[in-house]
């Protein structure tokens, strides 16, 4: 997992359906009619009522050809033969256009909050559906992204409505003052105001259920193929419509909580969820792979708003990613520029102006990279160029680079501007819980959110990519068979030190209890003005909250919960040992024997047998490239044993880089004793010194220390190995072979092995296999997707993919590079 996720590098500048001048965009055209919305509103309408229309068409043109033959037949034949025919015909087609327009709705995880629980938030609500001129929501539930969204339980495609929940995230609230809540819950309501006209409220459910259900149309189905000609003729037909309808809720969120309000959501929300993002991949997900839980997930996240500002500053003022293809919302630009056009010709009621002027609309010129929380290594052995591996090196920087290895993807939960989430890496943002988007404030109307859900079973949905694999053998644990680079990102990232100390990269830092998130919340946040008041205060329970819905979102599933500090170090101790492990792994098997300490690693030293040994897994390297690799394995083997010996302790901060250091705090210098330790000539004194520090080279991992869970970085179903239908995940370390299921359970295939993964693939199972990457010689493509993979015992592995293989996202992409490190030496 590619490390240095910057916060400002997950918002990406769009390509924007407008021009935005030095004053902000302009609305292209005059502004249309009361009339001609209207004309849109019906059109929207008859065109979603089209729907059926179209599935009816389905059934006619699979009924009358049958009909026409049978007609050629005497007239008992016809009968006996023709109404089995027909039914089944039929039932067939019927059954094929039901499933491709219904879909499971998926519950978000939260907490349900009532009227007695928040009073103030619920009349928030009552007052934002007045001013919108609808019904206020029948539920309200906290959950754990950092959305705003109403979700209105509906049947045929949203031509009947039903029950309507508002789902909150406690990011916002926590990020946001009251002013920003008002017009987010404004703008979600509006969505269902008859301004626009009577139907207007039908058009909108229908072409949010549309949204939901046409993407998940099965490639295979038979019906799909019509409807989703027609479901693309309803979406241009629609298109003016959703487009009036965005910005006249808008227009209600300026009116009800004030322009400069509601111009800021618009700003603050795309750097809201890319922070969340970032949140979970750099902070929450590797110590979370580690086997470990914060205990205040949420205090923790309130940190990184308060200590990255400056980041999300830049954020609020770029673009958001450019507008999916079902995606109700106009550019941002192009929605300011509407909304400060409708402000300036209206008076509209009295607005509370609790934000402070706005941002300029147009971004500021290129600003100076802001250092990420994870500024350089995920790696303990570098996979950068030998160039500059030396130069770290010498210059006394961290020697620790990032792997470009397969699975080296860096992903956010919840995920995509950054990279989406592991399944078994990213924790449960919310079991079945819609994910965050880069257009948060989108409502559904379906049941389910249009852009999928993250939860143990379902987290792949959002995150499995692996990276772009290197050339070449690069490292020790890589030559091992590990996919180096994997658990990266800030949070995780571990490794040796340089010749200034142990420094690797990462996030960190103590944690912020429950109860001081009150009075955390009062100091200004991102999007929110001194002295406003915060969202926080709608809440009067918000500790006893916070407890409870991060034992819903984020269930611990054996992890242990420790605090931030712990966590933190935990997971780059974890992902240091992982590293260590693949290395010493290359090693006893070159070397001929057991090399599991810095004690044997010295002793090949001075028998002048490890640099023979790098030769033959680095062939053709130079000399003084080798040595620097050696000297980072040793240095990561050093402050390991340091660690154990408990003389070191890492040093962590929210937005700098963590540094391992002595006990008491002061500077620990390990690169310099590693020099000495890859010099046969220097091994005694390296011996001597490592006394002196108290570090015990032979100490050995705790047998206390759950073992690491492997990295997932893709999945593939229904694939045949050896003959038999196998489910397979691919983890950084090897292949995870899971029994396949009958072809009668089809549908459940991709959800079960998304529940191993976000488990624990590492768990030993009865038929479970695992294929370590180690056991592989090489492998070789027989065929279009069909490969073959030789071990070192002599047996081979035959894979091929079948007529029904699915992946969940980004397996075949995993697995292609998974293959490619395979083919390379090793």
């Amino acid at each position: 997992m590619p490390v240095a996720m910057s916060i400002v590098d997950a918002a990406q500048h769009p390509v924007g359906w407008i021009t935005a001048g030095a004053g902000g965009a302009e609305p292209s055209g005059p502004a249309p009619t009361l009339a001609q919305v209207q004309k849109w509103v019906w059109t929207s309408a008859s065109a979603l009522a089209g729907f059926l229309a179209v599935a009816a068409l389905q059934l006619a043109l699979v009924v009358v050809p049958v009909m026409l033959v049978l007609s050629t037949l005497p007239g008992s034949a016809a009968l006996r033969i023709g109404l089995p025919v027909c039914m089944a015909t039929v039932g067939v087609m019927a059954y094929a256009t039901w499933r491709a327009l219904h879909t499971r709705r998926p519950e978000p995880v939260g907490i349900p909050v009532t009227r007695q629980d928040a009073p103030d938030l619920w009349a928030l609500l009552d007052e934002a559906a007045a001013a919108a001129g609808t019904r206020t929501p029948d539920r309200l539930t906290i959950v754990a992204d950092a959305v705003a969204r109403v979700i209105e339980r509906t049947r045929l495609l949203g031509l009947t409505g039903g029950r309507r929940d508002f789902y909150l995230g406690l990011p916002l609230l926590q990020a946001w003052d009251i002013e920003h809540l008002r017009a987010a819950a404004a703008h979600e309501l509006a969505h269902f105001s008859p301004r626009l006209g009577r139907l207007a409220p039908l058009a909108w459910r229908g072409r949010t259920a549309v949204a939901r259900v046409v993407p998940r149309i099965s490639r295979r189905n038979p019906a799909g193929p019509l409807l989703r000609t027609y479901a693309n003729f309803y979406r241009r037909v629609d298109a003016p419509f959703t487009r009036a309808q965005e910005l006249q809720a808008d227009r209600i969120a300026a009116e009800f909580a004030g322009p400069a309000a509601a111009a800021a959501v618009l700003r603050d929300l795309p750097a809201l969820d890319a922070v969340h993002r970032v949140f979970h991949a750099e902070y929450l997900g590797p110590g979370w792979q580690a086997g470990h839980v914060p205990d205040d997930i949420f205090g923790g996240f309130l940190r990184v708003l308060s200590a990255r500002a400056e980041d999300i500053a830049i954020l609020r003022a770029r673009e958001p990613a450019p507008p999916a293809t079902w995606d109700t919302h106009p550019p941002r630009q192009e929605r300011l520029a509407a909304l400060a056009l409708a402000t300036a010709t209206t008076k509209g009621p009295a607005t509370r102006d609790a934000t402070g002027p706005a941002p300029a609309d147009s971004a500021p010129a290129a600003p100076a990279p802001v250092p990420s929380s994870s500024a350089v290594s995920s790696s303990a052995l570098s996979s950068s160029s030998a160039s500059s591996s030396s130069a770290s090196s010498s210059s006394g920087s961290s020697p620790l680079s990032s792997s470009t290895a397969p699975g080296a993807a860096g992903s956010a939960p919840g995920s995509s501007g950054s990279a989406p989430d592991r399944p078994g890496v990213v924790p449960p943002s919310a079991e079945g819980q819609g994910a965050s988007s880069a257009a948060k404030s989108q409502s559904s109307t379906d049941g389910a959110p249009a852009d999928g859900s993250v939860s143990p079973a379902d987290a792949t949905e959002s995150s499995l990519a692996g990276a772009t694999a290197s050339g070449a053998v690069l490292s020790f644990s890589e030559a091992g068979g590990a996919l180096t680079g994997v658990a990266g990102a800030s949070g995780s990232d571990a490794g040796g030190t340089g010749s200034d100390g142990a420094r690797v990269s990462g996030t960190g830092g103590g944690s912020v209890g429950l109860a001081e998130r009150a009075e955390e919340a009062m100091r200004p946040m991102p999007g929110r003005s001194a002295g406003a008041r915060p969202a926080l205060s709608l809440v009067p329970d918000l500790p006893g909250l916070g407890r409870a819905l991060q034992q819903v979102a984020y269930p611990p599933q054996g992890r242990t919960r420790v605090g931030w500090d712990e966590f933190f170090g935990a997971a780059r101790t974890t992902e240091m040992q992982r590293e260590a492990e693949s290395a010493l792994s290359t090693l006893s098997r070159v070397a001929g024997s057991p090399v599991t300490t810095v004690s044997d690693v010295l002793d090949l030293t001075a028998d002048g047998r490890l640099h023979k040994i790098a030769e033959s897994v680095f062939p053709g390297l130079p000399p003084d490239e080798m040595t620097a690799r050696i000297r980072e394995l040793v240095t990561l083997l050093l402050a390991l044993a340091a660690l154990r010996s408990g003389v070191a302790r890492w040093r962590h901060s929210w937005t700098g880089t963590a540094e391992l250091v002595a006990a008491d705090g002061a500077h620990l210098d390990l690169g310099g004793v590693a020099a000495l330790a890859v010099d046969q000539a220097g091994v005694g004194a390296a011996r001597e010194r490592l006394a002196e520090l108290g570090i015990d080279i032979a100490a050995a991992p705790s047998a206390d220390l759950p073992p690491a869970r492997p990295e997932v970085v893709g999945g593939i179903v229904n694939l045949v190995v050896d003959g038999a239908r196998t489910d397979v995940l691919i983890v950084d370390t090897g292949l995870v072979l899971v029994p396949g299921l009958p072809r009668s359970q089809n549908g459940s295939a991709k959800r079960r092995l998304a529940q191993i993964a976000a488990a624990d693939p590492a768990r030993p199972g009865a038929e479970t296999r695992f294929v370590a990457y180690a056991d592989v010689v090489t492998a070789t493509q027989a065929k279009r997707r069909s490969w073959v993979l030789t071990m070192r015992d002599g047996s081979t592995l035959s894979v091929r993919a079948a007529l029904d293989s699915d992946e969940l996202p980004g397996g075949w992409s995993a697995f292609d590079e998974a293959v490619e490190f395979l083919t390379r030496t090793r």
